[in-house]
């Protein structure tokens, strides 16, 4: 009785340890497994996808990062009336623009950046 139950027991584990193995996505597997930080992963596919030079991307990468910083702190402010905010948000748009030109962005890559931001982070 004893030896079935540790047989029951073993089988129950190595069943839901499969199970478990079975169940993790091919993306999961590669995260666990990979000494990368989230974040890092995050940037590599960004600039996989924009196809910008190192230079272009770090520049990029700052400028947004700058600018999401400042929309959530324009968000966030509860003493702006609804036409301030817009105004606001219009400013931090086109000052960002002016920004990643001056980082070498040429009109197809800052069309391709802007692009890019506005679809995958908008909610």
């Amino acid at each position: 009785m004893k030896r079935l139950i540790i047989l029951t027991y073993i089988f129950v584990l190595l069943f839901f340890k499969a199970t478990d193995v079975l169940a993790q996505t091919p993306e999961a597997i590669f995260v666990a497994g990979n000494s990368l930080q989230k974040t890092d992963i995050i940037r590599l596919q960004i600039k996989d996808d924009l196809k910008l030079a190192d230079a272009k991307f770090d520049s990029v990468t700052v400028i947004q990062k700058d600018y999401q910083n400042k929309l959530k702190q324009v968000n966030q402010d509860k003493k702006l009336t609804e036409p301030l905010k817009q105004k606001r948000l219009k400013d931090l748009a086109e000052a960002k623009t002016k920004r990643l030109k001056a980082a070498g962005l040429d009109d197809g890559e800052l069309k391709k950046v802007e692009t890019y931001f506005q679809h995958k982070y908008l909610p």
